[in-house]
């Protein structure tokens, strides 16, 4: 759908991936103040899960061309 510029429906698509993950992706913020244990699970996952970081990367991609610059750069943070 995102090569196809359907967007929105591409966002629809990704924000159901963003849902089922577990929030260690959401760690990169702060990650220094987190547990050991946190750190490990959030550099495991972003080790074995880089196809999430391409999806991601698009929905923020999505979120621009749809004029939502609020979410995009929300989830730029990460």
């Amino acid at each position: 759908m995102f090569e196809e510029n359907k967007y929105a429906e591409a966002a629809d698509k990704y924000e159901k991936l963003l849902e089922l993950a577990p929030p260690y992706w959401k760690w990169s913020v702060g990650l220094g103040s987190r547990s050991f244990k946190d750190r490990e699970k959030h550099r495991l996952f972003k080790k074995n899960n880089e196809l999430f970081f391409m999806s991601l990367n698009r929905l923020i991609s999505c979120y621009d061309k749809l004029g939502q610059k609020n979410k995009a750069s929300e989830l730029s943070r990460y």
